[in-house]
């Protein structure tokens, strides 16, 4: 049977530590950031046996010891009544579809992306689940102005039409086309309608040294993974599933999204995202993904003091010069990898 925190129970993250506050005994138990972890794998709803795996790579000690470790704190914690839920119990807490407005009648849900003010509306159901999933840390009140995006469905051989401003800008085939158009416009907005060179298929970040490390590669590749992993340790994120280079220069362009977690990763990333455990679970053509926001930051970035002292989600937003592009699981003499190898 696998354990889950007490629905009464919640918990605080710092730096190095956790608070759990107990609302029935109204008791606070503050640990060390390694129970801390432990109790975060807890939250994302993962066996005793797997946590104790986790702890035992991510601190570099024996599987043996990480599980006495972690069956200690699994006993302490049940003694304390910190312990005790079904699954049921916590999983509406979390799970949520995306939303954005979808109705003929053009209710708009209005986003602001590092000054860009938009409206977007949508009749296409799977359309508004995506978007509304990848801007939704952008939402704002609504707001008078900024730039209208319509996405509309139409009887025709390509039925999802865009319009920009009330402009019938093109047709296309399939709700991703859709999505890629949509913020394809979206990119070029905040860049000032810069001209690519490429659009590609990735993530990409940015190392101490100011040049971009490009990532393209398939879905489920590991590149969102590596990407959020790099982020937490010295680089600065700059894209997730889109790379964009500027014409004529082949410079990096920031696309101040979110990471895109999948279910295998959340574990593996939990050490070094803790707001992975409270962060809300949405339901996007048929997997499980968690986003964890990233800033859009105007100012050149600089080289930090230490690995650690990274750029903590951040997005460089002027054009990064690209030293580097690695494609995960693209060597044609290699077998593929799993979501936890792309950050060994």
């Amino acid at each position: 049977m696998i354990s889950h925190p007490s629905p009464h129970v919640a918990s605080i993250a710092y730096p190095g530590a956790i608070l759990l506050l107990d609302e029935g005994t109204q008791k606070l138990r503050l640990y060390n950031e390694t129970a801390g972890v432990v109790w975060q794998l807890l939250e994302l709803g993962l066996p005793e046996p797997e946590i104790a795996l986790a702890v035992a790579e991510g601190y570099t000690i024996a599987p043996a010891v990480a599980g006495e470790h972690v069956a200690n704190l699994f006993r302490q914690w049940k003694a304390e009544g910190l312990i005790d839920a079904p699954a049921s119990a916590i999983a509406d807490r979390h799970v949520r579809p995306a939303r954005l407005a979808t109705t003929g009648e053009l209710a708009f849900t209005h986003y602001d992306i590092d000054g860009t003010r938009l409206r977007i509306s949508t009749t296409a159901p799977e359309v508004a689940e995506h978007i509304g999933a990848i801007l939704g840390q952008f939402e704002v009140e609504a707001f008078v102005g900024g730039t209208a995006i319509v996405i509309d469905l139409i009887d025709s051989p390509e039925p999802y039409r865009l319009s920009i401003d009330d402009q019938d800008r093109m047709h296309l085939a399939t709700a991703a086309e859709a999505i890629g158009a949509a913020f394809r416009y979206i990119l070029g907005a905040i860049h000032g309608e810069a001209d690519f060179l490429a659009l590609i298929h990735g993530a990409s970040v940015v190392a101490p040294s100011g040049k971009a490390l490009l990532l393209p590669g398939a879905s489920g590749s590991g590149k969102s993974t590596l990407a959020a992993y790099l982020s937490r340790c010295g680089f600065a994120f700059l894209s997730d599933d889109m790379i964009a280079l500027r014409s004529p220069d082949g410079r990096a362009l920031g696309w101040p999204m979110p990471h895109s977690i999948k279910e295998g990763s959340w574990h593996r990333l939990a050490p070094l995202m803790p707001e992975l455990a409270t962060a809300t679970i949405y339901e996007v053509r048929g997997r499980k993904i968690k986003y964890v926001a990233a800033t859009p930051k105007r100012e050149g970035i600089q080289q930090p003091r230490s690995a650690l002292s990274s750029f903590r989600d951040t997005v460089p937003m002027l054009p990064m010069p690209s030293c580097r592009s690695t494609l995960p699981k693209s060597s044609p003499c290699c077998s593929g990898i799993g979501y936890g190898s792309a950050i060994r």
